[in-house]
């Protein structure tokens, strides 16, 4: 070969058939028909001009993270989680979960892709007190389950932010006020519903598929949508003494 073929060849590169296969397969190359009538929940895309821009918002407003998904998925129960995960398996579409969109790193948002947003419906606080346990859907905000527990003067550990989201919180982690006393969020989970990528629910704790519970727990959603936390309580304090040093 001579270096002006080799030139040539580098300014048009070859690509394999099955490389051009997959950068196709966006949502903007599907009829999201099909999966409106399979969900009760709502389905934006950027023919809905100001809706999907509001949609499309996330709290972190890092100009290095974009927020360009090509569909934002509203889903109202686990059933639309389920069969919105399996539309984008079987078209081959990238997806990310959303509660509250305050993920630091973008894992809340996509470009060119799906969200599966839990955090305009799924929101849904059940409180226990006998069993000192709550269990709350994971689109849930902190202030959500703050303001259902508080009311029986119980709490749990959670952020010090109430409009973050519950679900990304937890499953990273979790610091919150009460966390030297109390360890992490994750050190106050019981059980967890999560829906994996073959669209199946595992009803998971320490008992019950405890691989899986022990990864959901600081792996965030690298291993499903968790569509639900059950978390212990403990008496809420009737004073909190908080403060900031700065040097």
């Amino acid at each position: 070969k001579t270096a002006e073929e080799d030139v040539e060849q580098e300014e048009d590169p070859q690509v394999p058939q099955e490389e051009e296969q997959e950068a196709e397969n966006t949502v903007a190359n599907f009829d999201l028909n099909d999966l409106r009538e399979r969900i009760e929940g709502d389905i934006i895309t950027p023919e809905d001009g100001p809706a999907f821009v509001e949609a499309a918002v996330i709290w972190n407003g890092d100009w290095k993270i974009r927020s360009s998904p090509m569909a934002i998925v509203q889903v109202r129960c686990t059933e639309d989680v389920q069969k919105s995960i399996l539309y984008a398996k079987e078209n081959k579409i990238g997806i990310a979960f959303r509660c509250g969109g305050h993920s630091m790193k973008g894992l809340s948002t996509s470009v060119g892709g799906m969200v599966i947003d839990l955090g305009k419906y799924m929101r849904k606080v059940e409180v226990d007190p006998e069993k000192r346990l709550v269990k709350f859907q994971g689109g849930c905000r902190i202030k959500d389950i703050d303001a259902e527990a508080t009311k029986y003067d119980l709490c749990t550990v959670l952020g010090a932010v109430g409009n973050a989201g519950a679900g990304g919180l937890v499953s990273g982690g979790g610091l919150g006020h009460f966390t030297r006393k109390e360890g992490l969020s994750v050190d106050n989970v019981i059980s967890a519903e999560v829906v994996c990528a073959r669209g199946l629910l595992h009803n998971i704790s320490s008992d019950s598929e405890p691989d899986l519970f022990w990864a959901i727990r600081g792996g965030q959603s690298n291993f499903g949508c968790i569509v639900s936390f059950t978390m212990r309580l403990f008496d809420c304090p009737k004073q909190i003494l908080a403060g900031m040093i700065l040097y």
